[in-house]
């Protein structure tokens, strides 16, 4: 159906009845007008595409002003106007239709005007022609007062008679009750407009005559969510003063609803929107529910997941590999496919490529596995290089082994020994003298009198070198 430019009926007017009674020589034997009961123009009230009528408007909703026409002859056009008013000011928008009418002013809303599908003035070539249907009113803001002007033309068989019906529509969303309180009201009433000042149907002949209307129209505008946080609609939950449902996203502005899960948490503030948790769990406090959360029990806000297994890099075991069932068969935290020591929890320590269990001196670099006694520890950590000591004894702590150790009682890792007599100085008696205390009376035998006699007393009366216990002249110096 083309849509013509919005012109104000009373231009057309005469233009309509003149070509009203040519066409209604040509084209339809007159109706006289007592064949139906009465010519009517009704209003009604329903929400946008229903039929039941209501009788509380609430804010945000949409709902479409009905009008209902009852002509007892056949009409070759029409002129309406309606005003839409509030005395406590409350306000609304014109919401744009579909094949509506109604010019695209500043604030109307679009195309906020329709005829009813399948109704007598449903447009059609042979029954009723709508393209000259105007709307005059320019400023539709949705300010009391608004005007709606629809008018229209018969060019053929004209509309015809019939009962009363819902023909036309006016489609609008209340937003505020007014400034007088927490009801306001919004109010239909015809205008004067037209030959008279009244409504005008024309019949075939061209006459005009007015139908009966009784107004004025109004229905109250109540606020249904007087706790609703986040003005969308729906009310905050637990409060028994609204009479809205209760809102699935209290705090964040969500008029259509969504919870596709129907965990009963909208879309918008689900923190698992795509997966039923109506316990909404989220262990580590980021925006992620733990059911959904890639890592539940560590923070990470960007859910990164470098190998695409469902695991979060940061809580990853091998973050690079894909490893889905996350083996750590030493529980090292180093995943089996990506440990290069899979069951040795200390891995490679010294990183010669020999992990810390099949190394032989794990904590020293030797990628030889060097061991020249052949007791199983590495020569780079072996207390006794040379000799196997595969328990590794140092009772001295010196780092050398007991069985090579030339104090072993004593620390002395440097093992000196000056006289290299096979006793470290650290605990040999006698440090420069490889013989030491042969007779054990506590002189050192480079320094003994009698080095192979006991004689702790070093007697020697004669003076020379020989103690009394081994001078064959004890008296006598020889």
């Amino acid at each position: 159906m083309p849509h013509k430019s919005p012109q104000r009926f009373s231009e057309r007017l005469c233009f309509c009845a003149t070509m009203s009674i040519i066409i209604a020589l040509v084209a339809f034997v007159v109706v006289p007008q007592t064949a139906q009961a009465e010519n009517l123009v009704e209003v009604g009230m329903a929400e946008s595409g229903g039929s039941t009528q209501i009788d509380t408007l609430q804010l945000n909703s949409d709902y479409e002003i009905q009008i209902l026409i009852e002509n007892d002859v056949v009409l070759g056009g029409i002129s309406l106007g309606f005003e839409i008013t509030s005395d406590e000011n409350a306000s609304w928008m014109w919401n744009s239709q579909p094949s509506g009418y109604g010019p695209d002013g500043p604030g109307t809303g679009g195309q906020y005007l329709t005829v009813v599908p399948g109704s007598r003035m449903d447009p059609s070539d042979d029954v009723w022609d709508m393209t000259d249907l105007l709307v005059v009113e320019t400023q539709m803001d949705g300010i009391s007062p608004d005007t709606v002007f629809p008018g229209g033309v018969a060019l053929f068989a004209g509309l015809p008679a019939g009962p009363l019906e819902h023909m036309m529509s006016v489609h609008f969303t209340p937003l505020t009750v007014g400034d007088q309180g927490p009801v306001g009201h919004i109010c239909i009433d015809s205008v004067q407009v037209g030959v008279g000042g009244n409504f005008v149907f024309v019949n075939s002949l061209g006459s005009t005559f007015p139908p009966t209307i009784s107004g004025p129209f109004c229905w109250p505008v109540a606020l249904a969510c007087p706790f609703d946080s986040d003005a969308d609609g729906y009310g905050d939950p637990g409060h028994a003063e609204n009479e809205c449902p209760d809102d699935n996203c209290p705090s964040v502005y969500n008029p259509d609803q969504a919870d596709v899960d129907g965990d009963g948490y909208g879309d918008v503030c689900d923190n698992c929107p795509d997966i039923n948790n109506p316990q909404q769990n989220n262990s580590d406090g980021d925006t992620y529910g733990d059911l959904c959360d890639n890592c539940p029990d560590v923070t990470n806000e960007n859910q990164l997941d470098t190998d695409g297994d469902g695991f979060g890099d940061l809580c990853d075991n091998c973050p690079d590999v894909d490893n889905v069932n996350q083996a750590d068969s030493d529980g090292d935290n180093i995943g089996d496919l990506c440990d290069a020591c899979p069951d040795d929890p200390d891995n490679d320590i010294d990183g010669d490529g020999f992990c810390a269990d099949a190394d032989n001196c794990p904590t020293i670099y030797n990628p030889n596995q060097d061991d020249f006694d052949l007791d199983g520890t590495g020569d780079p950590c072996d207390n006794c290089p040379v000799l196997a000591n595969a328990n590794q004894a140092d009772v001295d702590g010196d780092n050398v082994g007991d069985l090579c150790d030339n104090c072993p009682d004593v620390a002395n890792p440097n093992q000196d020994d000056i006289d290299n007599d096979g006793i470290g100085d650290a605990c040999d008696a006698c440090p420069t003298d490889p013989d030491n205390d042969i007779d054990g009376d506590g002189h050192c035998a480079d320094a003994d009198n009698c080095p192979t006699i006991y004689n702790p007393t070093q007697a020697n009366s004669d003076g020379d070198t020989y103690g009394n216990l081994c001078d064959n002249c004890p008296t006598v110096t020889n």
